[in-house]
Protein backbone atom coordinates (compact mmCIF):
# COMPACT_ATOMS: atom_id res chain seq x y z
CA UNK A 1 0.00 0.00 0.00
CA UNK A 2 1.49 3.15 -1.32
CA UNK A 3 0.43 6.40 1.49
CA UNK A 4 0.44 9.53 0.09
CA UNK A 5 1.76 12.23 2.19
CA UNK A 6 2.07 14.30 0.01
CA UNK A 7 1.56 18.47 1.64
CA UNK A 8 1.45 21.35 -0.59
CA UNK A 9 4.36 22.86 -2.31
CA UNK A 10 6.10 26.31 -1.51
CA UNK A 11 4.61 27.56 -5.46
CA UNK A 12 0.76 26.45 -4.07
CA UNK A 13 1.18 28.05 -0.70
CA UNK A 14 2.86 31.32 -1.97
CA UNK A 15 -0.53 31.89 -4.28
CA UNK A 16 -2.51 31.07 -1.50
CA UNK A 17 -0.98 33.79 0.21
CA UNK A 18 -0.78 36.26 -2.70
CA UNK A 19 -5.16 35.31 -3.06
CA UNK A 20 -5.46 36.39 0.36
CA UNK A 21 -3.33 39.60 0.73
CA UNK A 22 -5.22 40.97 -2.39
CA UNK A 23 -8.73 40.31 -0.03
CA UNK A 24 -7.62 42.23 2.59
CA UNK A 25 -6.00 45.11 0.42
CA UNK A 26 -9.58 45.15 -1.04
CA UNK A 27 -11.45 44.16 2.83
CA UNK A 28 -10.05 45.95 5.37
CA UNK A 29 -10.82 49.61 3.44
CA UNK A 30 -13.73 48.98 3.10
CA UNK A 31 -14.30 47.66 6.69
CA UNK A 32 -12.69 51.31 7.97
CA UNK A 33 -15.01 53.07 5.74
CA UNK A 34 -18.19 51.45 7.29
CA UNK A 35 -17.27 52.07 10.90
CA UNK A 36 -16.35 55.54 10.26
CA UNK A 37 -19.71 55.89 8.35
CA UNK A 38 -21.13 54.57 11.20
CA UNK A 39 -19.28 57.01 13.57
CA UNK A 40 -20.67 59.82 11.68
CA UNK A 41 -23.79 58.90 11.63
CA UNK A 42 -24.28 58.50 15.65
CA UNK A 43 -23.28 62.00 15.79
CA UNK A 44 -25.77 62.85 13.27
CA UNK A 45 -28.38 60.65 15.12
CA UNK A 46 -27.66 62.40 18.44
CA UNK A 47 -27.59 65.58 16.88
CA UNK A 48 -31.19 64.84 15.98
CA UNK A 49 -31.88 64.07 19.15
CA UNK A 50 -30.61 66.48 20.85
CA UNK A 51 -33.16 68.75 18.38
CA UNK A 52 -35.73 67.08 19.47
CA UNK A 53 -35.08 67.15 23.29
CA UNK A 54 -34.98 70.97 22.69
CA UNK A 55 -37.71 71.56 20.54
CA UNK A 56 -39.36 69.46 23.77
CA UNK A 57 -38.34 71.11 25.99
CA UNK A 58 -39.10 74.84 24.87
CA UNK A 59 -42.28 73.62 24.11
CA UNK A 60 -42.96 72.71 27.66
CA UNK A 61 -41.69 74.72 29.50
CA UNK A 62 -43.32 77.89 30.09
CA UNK A 63 -40.20 79.82 31.90
CA UNK A 64 -38.48 79.55 28.75
CA UNK A 65 -38.24 83.15 27.07
CA UNK A 66 -39.49 83.07 23.78
CA UNK A 67 -37.40 85.09 21.66
CA UNK A 68 -38.65 87.79 19.22
CA UNK A 69 -38.73 87.48 15.00
CA UNK A 70 -34.56 87.03 13.98
CA UNK A 71 -33.56 86.38 17.63
CA UNK A 72 -32.43 83.54 19.06
CA UNK A 73 -31.83 81.62 22.65
CA UNK A 74 -29.20 79.04 23.41
CA UNK A 75 -29.87 75.55 25.80
CA UNK A 76 -26.93 73.57 26.09
CA UNK A 77 -26.60 70.08 26.23
CA UNK A 78 -26.03 70.00 30.06
CA UNK A 79 -29.71 72.56 30.30
CA UNK A 80 -31.23 69.68 28.18
CA UNK A 81 -32.18 66.22 29.60
CA UNK A 82 -28.70 64.40 28.28
CA UNK A 83 -29.21 61.02 29.89
CA UNK A 84 -29.31 60.06 26.21
CA UNK A 85 -26.21 61.43 25.51
CA UNK A 86 -23.90 59.30 28.29
CA UNK A 87 -22.09 57.09 24.97
CA UNK A 88 -20.54 59.06 22.38
CA UNK A 89 -18.71 57.52 19.00
CA UNK A 90 -15.27 57.47 19.96
CA UNK A 91 -15.64 55.86 23.18
CA UNK A 92 -15.12 60.19 24.43
CA UNK A 93 -17.65 62.00 26.11
CA UNK A 94 -20.07 64.41 24.68
CA UNK A 95 -18.37 67.93 25.74
CA UNK A 96 -22.42 68.59 27.92
CA UNK A 97 -21.09 73.04 27.86
CA UNK A 98 -19.76 73.29 24.34
CA UNK A 99 -22.39 71.63 22.70
CA UNK A 100 -25.96 73.46 22.47
CA UNK A 101 -28.89 74.09 20.31
CA UNK A 102 -30.29 77.51 19.08
CA UNK A 103 -33.99 78.05 18.63
CA UNK A 104 -34.65 81.33 16.10
CA UNK A 105 -37.80 82.88 15.94
CA UNK A 106 -38.87 83.33 12.02
CA UNK A 107 -41.48 84.39 10.18
CA UNK A 108 -43.47 81.19 10.96
CA UNK A 109 -42.57 79.13 13.73
CA UNK A 110 -39.01 78.02 15.08
CA UNK A 111 -35.82 77.24 13.46
CA UNK A 112 -33.18 74.68 14.66
CA UNK A 113 -29.68 75.03 14.76
CA UNK A 114 -27.33 72.43 16.56
CA UNK A 115 -23.37 71.91 17.79
CA UNK A 116 -22.55 68.33 19.37
CA UNK A 117 -18.95 68.16 20.28
CA UNK A 118 -17.71 65.03 21.44
CA UNK A 119 -13.94 64.71 23.21
CA UNK A 120 -11.98 61.78 23.27
CA UNK A 121 -8.11 60.59 23.19
CA UNK A 122 -6.72 63.02 25.46
CA UNK A 123 -7.79 66.58 23.83
CA UNK A 124 -9.23 65.08 20.54
CA UNK A 125 -12.32 66.93 19.32
CA UNK A 126 -14.98 65.93 16.63
CA UNK A 127 -18.48 66.88 15.67
CA UNK A 128 -20.95 68.57 14.39
CA UNK A 129 -20.20 72.07 14.59
CA UNK A 130 -23.61 74.62 13.75
CA UNK A 131 -26.08 72.79 10.99
CA UNK A 132 -29.56 73.66 10.83
CA UNK A 133 -31.79 70.85 11.59
CA UNK A 134 -32.96 70.11 8.03
CA UNK A 135 -29.33 69.63 7.16
CA UNK A 136 -29.72 66.29 9.35
CA UNK A 137 -31.87 64.68 7.43
CA UNK A 138 -30.10 64.74 4.32
CA UNK A 139 -28.69 61.89 2.98
CA UNK A 140 -25.33 62.46 3.34
CA UNK A 141 -25.83 64.21 6.45
CA UNK A 142 -22.64 62.17 7.91
CA UNK A 143 -19.93 64.76 6.25
CA UNK A 144 -21.31 67.61 8.66
CA UNK A 145 -19.01 65.64 10.93
CA UNK A 146 -15.62 66.80 11.30
CA UNK A 147 -12.88 67.38 13.33
CA UNK A 148 -13.07 70.27 15.83
CA UNK A 149 -10.05 72.87 16.88
CA UNK A 150 -9.68 73.80 20.33
CA UNK A 151 -10.32 77.71 18.67
CA UNK A 152 -13.53 76.58 18.20
CA UNK A 153 -14.84 75.59 21.10
CA UNK A 154 -16.56 78.15 23.51
CA UNK A 155 -18.17 77.33 27.34
CA UNK A 156 -21.59 77.92 26.98
CA UNK A 157 -21.86 79.18 30.65
CA UNK A 158 -18.93 82.08 30.41
CA UNK A 159 -21.55 83.74 27.59
CA UNK A 160 -22.41 86.59 30.05
CA UNK A 161 -18.97 87.66 30.51
CA UNK A 162 -18.02 86.96 27.09
CA UNK A 163 -21.17 87.52 24.55
CA UNK A 164 -18.79 88.21 21.34
CA UNK A 165 -17.52 85.02 21.46
CA UNK A 166 -20.55 82.62 21.16
CA UNK A 167 -21.79 85.47 18.52
CA UNK A 168 -18.60 84.39 16.48
CA UNK A 169 -19.36 80.77 16.80
CA UNK A 170 -23.42 80.81 16.32
CA UNK A 171 -23.07 83.57 13.10
CA UNK A 172 -24.19 80.63 10.91
CA UNK A 173 -27.57 80.64 12.51
CA UNK A 174 -27.95 84.68 11.49
CA UNK A 175 -29.57 86.03 15.22
CA UNK A 176 -29.86 89.12 15.85
CA UNK A 177 -29.56 88.69 19.26
CA UNK A 178 -29.55 86.17 21.57
CA UNK A 179 -32.40 86.64 24.04
CA UNK A 180 -31.53 84.25 26.75
CA UNK A 181 -28.99 81.24 27.13
CA UNK A 182 -29.85 78.53 29.43
CA UNK A 183 -26.62 76.85 30.27
CA UNK A 184 -25.98 75.92 34.46
CA UNK A 185 -22.74 75.88 35.22
CA UNK A 186 -21.13 72.66 36.57
CA UNK A 187 -22.07 71.97 40.70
Amino acid sequence: MIKNNRGFTLVELLAALVILALLMLVAVPAVMNILTRNRANTYVEDAQKMISRAEYTFRGDAQIKRPSKGNCIIMSLRYLDNSEFEESPNNGEYMKDYSFVIIKREDKGYSYYVRLIEEFNSNNHRGILLHDSTDLYQSDAYDLVENVKTTDLFYVPDYEENPSGVNSLVSGASCGQISAVYAPSIE
